[in-house]
């Protein structure tokens, strides 16, 4: 085995790879759109060539980054096509990836041996297939009462694939491309050599826009406004907000959460009170938690994110407009994304009674929705200065963890009557945080 710079090259097929400028045009003549991300990390990639909204790289693009010195020596990511797709298998730490692949496998037949990119020998990979243009897939396959989890689907509106000659920040091994009967390659497959994602597949994964066959339909601001509900948290939306907590550290949290703040929106739409304190406790939580397990992006890139699950940019408008899953379900009156028994009928009384701290189910929804009946009147959440403040029964005091665990696990006493917050206190304590930070 040879190591150069701390980097495995022991696996190495032909010359040692180089950066972005070396293998870009590789790509390029094999039908793949490139990008840049910085060496030894796994992003960002440059501006506005990711999401559903992002362009796809030019070959003037890609030319234009091998010769700027900020990223010729980069990593190199593929920015898929629309008719294209990866499995991404994540068979490392406690993700059981492959395990979940089987099982997968067992319900809608064996995906055919494909090309595949990675930098481990564990069995984490991303396949390669073609798909038909406009096709969408979930974006996490898991199996929760199994346990398995670990398998996501990379397209062109979600995540780019690493690969050759990129290094793994965490590894510090060299991506390799391998035929599907596994020998290694000395470069990336052609595009049209990739194998159809299996119709069986695709039916089970797909993705149906229009959820309860309602149209979708122009919506104004102002109906996205009347869904964004002031108040206390009713019940409902207290027991949602529960959910949405034990969501944020997992796998898969991009789909979970996005779910979680369509079903709290649909709540505010049939009158729930509580919604935008819910949806700024889940956003500041989100952002927690992609700052201190050092996300890529970090805690704005988290905020953005979030601010898709409910928004799109409309350039011909020239501004932010609901997106089309949030179109539909304002024109679908009961359909709920995560719990299609909590429709606008079910359980009329528990609409404005908060739910009693003990009495739930043993499981990470029932664990969630106790977490917040218990403790979230002594957390107080102050929109002006996206902070939280936290009664310890004789005074507020600035919450600095709201994301972590250790917070979730935070026992707090509830017997005793909670004041609001008022405004000079708010003020007094970001005024003390800023003398702080002068001394």
């Amino acid at each position: 085995m040879t190591t150069t710079n701390n980097i495995d090259d022991s696996s190495a097929a032909g010359e040692t790879p180089a950066g972005f400028a070396t293998a870009f045009n590789i790509y390029h003549q094999r039908g793949w759109a490139v990008m840049p991300i910085p060496p030894d990390a796994k992003g960002p990639p440059p501006t506005g060539f990711t999401g559903r909204g992002g362009a796809s790289p030019s070959y003037a693009d890609m030319l234009d980054w091998a010769q700027d010195p900020r990223h010729a020596d980069g990593n190199v990511a593929i920015r898929l096509p629309p008719n294209g797709c990866g499995i991404d298998v994540d068979n490392y730490d406690s993700k059981e990836g492959a395990a979940t692949l089987t099982h997968a496998e067992s319900l809608w037949g064996t995906v055919p041996p494909t090309f595949y990119s990675t930098s481990r020998d564990d069995g984490s990979r991303i396949m390669l297939y073609r798909i038909p243009v406009g096709v969408e897939l979930q974006s996490v396959i898991e199996f929760r009462d199994l346990g398995l989890s670990g398998l996501e689907i990379c397209q062109f509106h979600h995540r780019y694939v690493m690969c050759w000659p990129s290094i793994n920040p965490k590894t510090k091994r060299i991506y390799r491309w391998y035929a599907p009967d596994g020998d290694e390659l000395d470069g990336p497959p052609a595009y049209e050599e990739l194998p159809e994602l299996p119709r069986e597949w695709i039916d089970a994964l797909r993705v149906d826009a229009a959820h309860s066959g309602a149209e979708l339909l122009p919506v104004s601001d102002v109906e996205l406004e009347n869904c964004l509900t002031d108040g206390q948290m009713s019940g409902r939306v207290t027991r949602k907000l529960g959910e949405a907590l034990t969501e944020v550290f997992g796998t898969g949290r991009h789909d979970h959460i996005r779910n979680r703040v369509l079903s709290l929106l649909r709540l505010g739409k049939n009158g729930e009170p509580g919604v935008k304190r819910a949806l700024l406790a889940l956003r500041e939580a989100f952002g927690n938690v992609a700052e201190n397990t050092n996300r890529d992006g970090g805690r704005k890139g988290a905020r953005n994110e979030f601010h898709r699950f409910i928004y799109k940019y409309d350039a011909n408008a020239g501004k932010w407009v609901p997106n089309d899953r949030v179109r539909q379900l304002l024109s679908d009156r009961d359909y709920d994304y995560t719990d299609t028994t909590d429709n606008a009928d079910a359980d009329a009384s528990s609409t404005t009674t908060e739910y009693a701290p003990g009495e739930h189910t043993y499981t990470d929804s029932g664990n969630g929705t106790n977490l917040v009946a218990k403790h979230h009147k002594r957390l107080q959440y102050v929109s002006a200065t996206g902070k939280w403040l936290r009664w310890d029964g004789a005074a507020w005091h600035k919450e600095s963890d709201s994301g972590t665990a250790e917070y979730k696990a935070r026992t707090l006493a509830a017997e005793q009557p909670i004041p609001e917050v008022p405004a000079e206190l708010i003020e007094a304590v970001e005024a003390a945080n800023e003398a702080a930070k002068e001394h």
